[in-house]
């Protein structure tokens, strides 16, 4: 069974820096900025979140203005797509 197709105009993607078991990085600030360089990313801003109890990672917002392929963001990040979510609601 093929999954749907999910589309969103604004997005949120948010990882861990590092695998708990493993140690493995999984995503980086140097992967996020590359990303980042895509023409279609209308506005964006990424924070690290790294002072609380919380292992450190990342939350990253990004506004597009048309709908795209959120397993095609999620490539160009690197991550799975399941960490790749619509935000709803208006954007502030």
């Amino acid at each position: 069974m093929e999954k749907k197709i999910i589309t969103a105009r604004v997005l949120n993607i948010m990882q861990y820096e590092k695998h708990p078991k493993t140690n493995q990085e999984l995503i980086n600030e140097n992967q996020i900025k590359s990303a980042l360089e895509h023409k279609t990313i209308k506005q964006w801003a990424y924070i690290v979140h790294d002072k609380d109890d919380t292992r450190p990672h990342y939350h990253i917002y990004l506004n597009f203005g048309t709908s795209v392929d959120t397993k095609l963001v999620a490539s160009w990040f690197g991550v799975a797509d399941n960490f790749v979510n619509k935000i709803h609601g208006k954007k502030t």
